[in-house]
């Protein structure tokens, strides 16, 4: 099995440190506008995002 993620380069969107999956919530792009964002993440067939 591949492991694949999907991504949209057309979603535009600002990086919230709350919303971040890891537990350290400090980043310096916390505001900052972003343009493309992964939609589903797959690992050995799974859906482990998305």
């Amino acid at each position: 099995m591949a492991d694949l993620c999907i991504f949209d380069p057309s979603i535009e969107w600002q990086v919230q440190p709350d919303e971040l999956k890891s537990q350290g919530k400090h980043t310096p792009f916390a505001g900052y506008p972003m343009q493309g964002r992964a939609r589903h993440t797959l690992v050995a067939g799974r859906v482990v995002h998305g």
